[in-house]
């Protein structure tokens, strides 16, 4: 990270110099989220005890300014019932996947080049229920920033070449075996104000 006083960037990146030495900027609206459908359009999950389940994680990048992009993602899922078992497979496009998303440090993706949509496959996971377990929730939480290592949140990389910095955005739930009904809309959202983020 390369502190500046400069508040000016190109391609739309306006920041203050503030934000330039933490480094992260806030999202509003965009999340990644974990859908029982990879449309993006439910976030209900029925598995019954011995069965294999499968679900989505996905990023919702509208919003983001066309010339920031997406190139990547950071996420850590929470709520993992004891002694299920998750297999998570990741989008066979990105070109860098480390870490688990189960795991306590969470998961990372890149990509080579930026990816379009409002959808974005990050993986596919296959939950099996070994035991009964009704009314739970799966949750994105975050990982540590590249740039600002005091800053812990679900984060999207952007694509654009003088964006040195993480975006922080909202984490999803996912209901398992839940009378209550999710739903689920995406919406044109615009940015929050440019802030710095402690946590």
């Amino acid at each position: 990270m390369k502190p500046t006083a400069s508040a000016l960037r190109t391609g739309g990146c306006m920041l203050i110099a503030l934000l330039s030495i933490v480094g992260v900027e806030q999202a509003g609206g965009a999340s990644i989220g974990l859908f029982s459908t990879p449309d993006c359009s439910s976030c209900n999950l029925a598995v019954s005890p011995g069965e294999t389940g499968r679900f989505y994680v996905r990023a919702l990048t509208e919003g983001i300014p066309p010339e920031w992009g997406f190139t990547g993602a950071g996420l850590r899922i929470t709520g993992l019932p004891a002694g299920w078992l998750a297999v998570s497979l990741p989008n066979p496009e990105a070109t860098l996947s480390v870490g688990d998303p189960f795991g306590p440090n969470g998961a990372r993706m890149g990509f080579s080049s930026n990816i379009p949509g409002t959808c974005i496959d990050l993986y596919t996971v296959s939950v099996t229920a070994t035991s009964l377990f009704t009314e739970g929730r799966l949750h994105v939480e975050g990982v540590q920033s590249t740039w600002n290592p005091t800053v812990i949140c679900p984060l999207f990389v952007p694509g654009c070449l003088l964006c040195d910095f993480d975006v922080c955005v909202d984490g999803g739930t996912l209901f398992i075996n839940s009378a209550i009904e999710c739903s689920v809309s995406i919406e044109k959202t615009g940015w929050t104000q440019i802030k710095s983020l402690y946590r």
